[in-house]
């Protein structure tokens, strides 16, 4: 290869690393999962996109990396599952709320 083809290369992939570094840029997404009694276990938060997942804290606190289009699924054994998808607007929410429904 030649000199010059190589560094015709190298100037392809230096311009195309800021894409590919801003395109993979995850946010936290912050809230409270709001129910009718207190949580007397964690709520299991899964980013069903990325295959990721984590759990509350019992006064309904919760913490998620995520990018926008992301869809959460919220669960726990004695409330309905809920599934949200991730946007501009909830990013930008400085706490979030979600209630979460009892599955008698």
């Amino acid at each position: 290869m030649s000199l010059s083809r190589i560094k015709s290369i190298n100037f392809f992939f230096i311009l195309l690393l800021p894409f590919a570094v801003f395109s993979q840029q995850e946010t936290i997404f912050s809230g409270q999962i709001i129910t009718e009694e207190p949580l007397l276990s964690p709520v299991h938060i899964i980013n069903i996109t990325r295959q990721k997942g984590g759990v509350s804290e019992l006064s309904g606190h919760f913490s998620v990396a995520v990018n926008i289009g992301d869809s959460l699924v919220f669960s726990s054994v004695q409330y309905k599952k809920k599934t949200i998808v991730i946007d501009r607007e909830k990013l930008q929410q400085n706490n979030f709320t979600i209630k979460l429904e009892e599955d008698l």
